[in-house]
């Protein structure tokens, strides 16, 4: 068995890199997220199994995307939430950030929703009067 790539994003002036990758196994997959902070810097990983369904996952067709829907920073601390599709719901990606340094911090959840009925509103933004 091997991994697969289905996502890298490369970022920053340090050419920061996330990679999202998955390997089929015996009943689902294992999906694996790394952040790698710039060419020789530490990794950050996580992995989360997400069990088979009926639903194919052809990453080939249109490319996965990464949804960021939680971004709160101040001067020491960033925190980024993300979620990727996949077949029969998502995985949320929770990430970590002490201010200038690499990421500190990384969890991922597996959500069940076969629909895919999750959405993610935009917050409303006040007018002036």
């Amino acid at each position: 068995m091997e991994w697969e790539y289905i996502k890298t994003i490369e970022h920053g002036f340090m050419r920061n890199r996330e990679c999202i990758k998955r390997m089929k196994i015996i009943g689902g997959w294992l999906v694996k997220y790394i952040d790698y902070a710039g060419s020789k810097g530490p990794a950050r990983h996580a992995m989360i199994y997400v069990p088979d369904c009926e639903e194919s996952w052809d990453v080939t067709k249109e490319p996965i995307k990464l949804e960021q829907f939680v971004l709160k920073k101040n001067s020491n601390y960033n925190e980024r939430t993300c979620r990727v599709e996949v077949p029969g719901g998502w995985v949320v990606l929770d990430g970590h950030y002490l201010a200038g340094k690499e990421q500190s911090h990384v969890s991922l959840v597996y959500v069940p929703d076969p629909n895919h009925q999750w959405e993610i509103k935009e917050p409303e933004k006040e007018s002036a009067i």
